[in-house]
């Protein structure tokens, strides 16, 4: 298996347009772009297994732009997925350049699986340091996972790392109101300042600074856990997009 890893790497280094790095540590995989100045945007994607009896993954990947003075937009895909993100320049702190970060943190009850995927970096304000590189990310695996009340899949943007300012979130649950009788509920929170838009599961709206839009759904059956991706327009026009799996919502 490490042969097999080594491997991979080598060849994927030799198929990227830009000099960039890729390596996986543990459960941990990294990608970077740079060139003889410094870098210009490095990546990470980890997952962390739950307990054996749910099964649950939670991921979390983050980006960040290390170009001082320019905001980057960051597009993240791999194996069927997106996550697409605008993040604010690198700044000096103490002596130090500290890159802009942005981080999406989000579960699933399906095995997790490496996917070769693709960065797309873009530079509104200084297209020359446009580029686009290989970077794997953990993905949900294609199978079929059906519901059971209680459980709980979520995803959300963080302003910084895990740690930082949440700034959009949505969740979805599965609750049992008797023989045969299931309630779905779906959330989508706006912790940051502003309105945001939104489109998921199906849903779309405008979520108030500091308010949830929330949707209940009885069902007589359990539906599966769907891959899926929610979309975020903030006030200042930049898109987001982040991988938000979800029960599927009953017909």
């Amino acid at each position: 298996m490490a042969r097999l890893s080594a491997l991979l790497a080598v060849l994927l280094s030799l198929a990227l347009p830009h000099p960039a790095r890729l390596c996986g540590q543990g459960k941990t995989l990294e990608a970077s772009l740079g060139d003889g100045t410094g870098l210009r945007c490095a990546v990470q994607s980890t997952f962390t297994p739950g307990s054996p009896r749910t099964g649950e993954t939670v991921v979390v990947d983050r980006v960040a732009n290390h170009l001082r003075g320019h905001a980057a937009a960051i597009a993240w895909s791999a194996g069927g997925t997106t996550f697409k993100t605008t993040v604010p320049p690198a700044v000096r702190r103490q002596g130090k350049v500290v890159p802009g970060m942005r981080t999406q943190v989000w579960n699933t009850f399906r095995a997790a699986d490496q996917s070769l995927g693709q960065i797309e970096l873009t530079v509104p304000r200084d297209p020359d340091q446009d580029a686009t590189f290989t970077a794997v990310r953990w993905t949900p695996s294609d199978q079929a996972v059906r519901a059971r009340p209680g459980r709980l899949l979520f995803a959300k943007l963080f302003d910084g790392d895990e740690k930082g300012k949440e700034l959009v979130g949505c969740a979805c649950v599965v609750r049992q109101r008797g023989d045969d009788s299931y309630e779905y509920e779906y959330v989508v929170t706006n912790s940051s300042a502003s309105p945001v838009k939104f489109e998921w599961a199906g849903f779309a709206g405008t979520v108030a600074p500091g308010k949830s839009f929330r949707k209940a759904i009885r069902a007589n059956k359990l539906t599966v856990e769907k891959a899926g991706t929610a979309r975020f327009v903030f006030k200042d026009g930049t898109k987001h997009a982040i991988t938000a799996n979800v029960w599927q919502p009953p017909e």
